[in-house]
């Protein structure tokens, strides 16, 4: 699929008025690392809305964009300094340079390569091989003792001043659902930055952990109807309660289940099943003279209609 034809698609699906993000994520899933950058998609989504027609490029006034000067360079250098996480196509969309041209500015002049989606130096510091021999000793005699932990990880990646949700995609592509939630990384990362040296939990004052109160079941309940999305483990990070107490709470008083991340309720109300019944004989209208299109089918299940 060519340049043209991704814009095209984004004028349309801007001019329908759908979002860039939801744009991109369409292409994405179809044509991969193809798809345009998300700042590609904004950027144009955002000169349709503003008027604009064509779906070409303007002709660009300046040097040839084979060069490698020195201030194309520098140019380079100061984007990835602002922002070490830029792809060479976002390069590209915010400089005058090819493709090729960017990719030999990063490797040959600049030394740089691409770790974990990050631009770092080729050659370590000799205060990071010594670092990063350290750490490693130290897992190593961890692990030998059966000492060694899940939060260890975060301790030393924060040390090395790893964001956090790097921290946590590398738990995750290597736990799979047995690693904390992104949010538990954060908070961790962000007591281990402000000086925090021990990993073990304070001790938690107040009730048993094990306690379904009324006053338990009431902090659940607002808590997911500020953020239906939370997870158990979310739960916990904000409670003083367990994981059991928590997903008893959740079934048996408060009656829930999760459908598409989001909690719901088990049973319909009979306004629900209404609304269920009325769309179902609408659509079976549309599809027996023949005028049911794809475009007609809408969420069915049941968060849809418990927000209805």
């Amino acid at each position: 699929m060519s340049t043209e034809n991704f814009r095209f698609y984004i004028k349309v699906r801007t001019a329908l008025n759908i979002q860039a993000r939801i744009i991109y994520d369409e292409l994405y899933s179809v044509y991969g690392d193809q798809a345009p950058s998300l700042k590609a998609v904004e950027r144009w989504s955002k000169l349709y809305r503003e008027g604009r027609e064509e779906i070409e490029d303007k002709t660009r006034p300046g040097r040839p964009i084979t060069e490698t000067t020195s201030e194309n360079i520098e140019q380079i250098v100061l984007l990835i300094n602002d922002n070490p996480y830029l792809t060479i196509e976002q390069l590209e969309d915010q400089t005058d340079l090819s493709h090729g041209i960017i990719h030999q500015i990063i490797t040959d002049h600049l030394n740089l390569r691409k770790i974990t989606a990050r631009y770092v130096p080729k050659d370590l510091a000799d205060f990071q091989r010594t670092e990063r021999v350290r750490i490693c000793k130290e897992n190593l005699a961890r692990f030998q003792q059966g000492t060694w932990r899940l939060c260890d990880i975060i301790t030393v990646r924060t040390a090395l001043n790893i964001q956090a949700r790097i921290i946590h995609d590398e738990l995750y592509s290597v736990y799979g659902d047995q690693a904390p939630s992104l949010r538990t990384v954060e908070r961790w990362s962000k007591l281990f930055r402000e000086g925090r040296e021990k990993i073990e939990d304070k001790t938690r004052p107040g009730r048993p952990i094990t306690e379904t109160t009324s006053e338990n079941i009431e902090q659940i309940g607002l808590l997911i109807n500020d953020s239906p999305y939370l997870t158990i483990e979310q739960l916990e990070d904000q409670t003083d309660l367990s994981h059991g107490t928590i997903h008893r709470i959740i079934t048996d008083h408060l009656n829930l289940r999760k459908i598409t991340a989001r909690y719901v309720t088990k049973d319909l109300t009979d306004f629900q099943r209404t609304e269920r019944v009325r769309m179902c004989k609408e659509d079976l209208a549309k599809f027996q003279p023949g005028t049911w299109r794809l475009c007609d089918i809408i969420t069915g299940e049941e968060l849809w209609f418990f927000r209805g």
